[in-house]
């Protein structure tokens, strides 16, 4: 019999909840979240027992790389690239900042101070679309491009964004799309 081997990239398939380092979920619960990560993986002896998850600070390994706050931020406020400084790594802990996929983009936790140590947090520095901001939509299907104006209905720094047109007619672009 022979076997394909395959290597998968690295996926998060459950967040622990804010405040809390240690989670325990059955091995059944596991597999359904891996099964739900990565459709068409099969896995064996999920039936019996638990396992236990406990997150560890990472250690620093590149010195220069790390960001701290010029500014406060609130519960829930998007880290934007002006609010960051780049610092040297330490071995303090890491503010709680989560990572929101539907903006690409990470958000405070918890009330952060100006001077609050990041870590190694990546921000990126493309500004994001306005809500209500108008835009040219360029369509191309073969040689003919098609060029229509657009309003975005939402803000977005991901990479679909909803859009209404001239009609009225409400659709997903991706932002590649758009043109100012």
């Amino acid at each position: 019999m022979r076997v394909e081997s395959v290597t998968l990239r690295k996926r998060i398939i459950a967040t622990i909840p804010v405040g809390r380092n240690q989670v325990a979920l059955t091995r059944s619960a596991i597999a359904n979240l891996s099964r739900r990560a990565i459709p068409g993986l099969v896995i064996a002896g999920t039936r019996q027992g638990s396992v236990t998850f406990l997150l560890r600070e990472p250690r620093v390994r590149v010195p220069g790389l790390c960001s701290s706050l010029t500014q406060p931020v609130s519960v829930g406020e998007v880290i934007e690239s002006k609010m960051v400084l780049r610092v040297s790594c330490r071995h303090d802990v890491a503010a709680a900042v989560f990572f929101d996929p539907h903006i690409s983009m990470p958000r405070a936790q918890v009330a952060l101070a100006a001077g609050t140590y990041l870590g190694s947090l990546s921000v990126r520095t493309e500004v994001g679309l306005q809500s209500q901001e108008e835009m040219h939509l360029r369509s191309t299907v073969g040689s003919v491009q098609i060029v229509r104006t657009v309003t975005t209905m939402q803000g977005s720094r991901g990479r679909r964004v909803f859009v209404r047109d001239g009609d009225g007619q409400i659709f997903s672009v991706r932002r590649a799309e758009l043109a100012k």
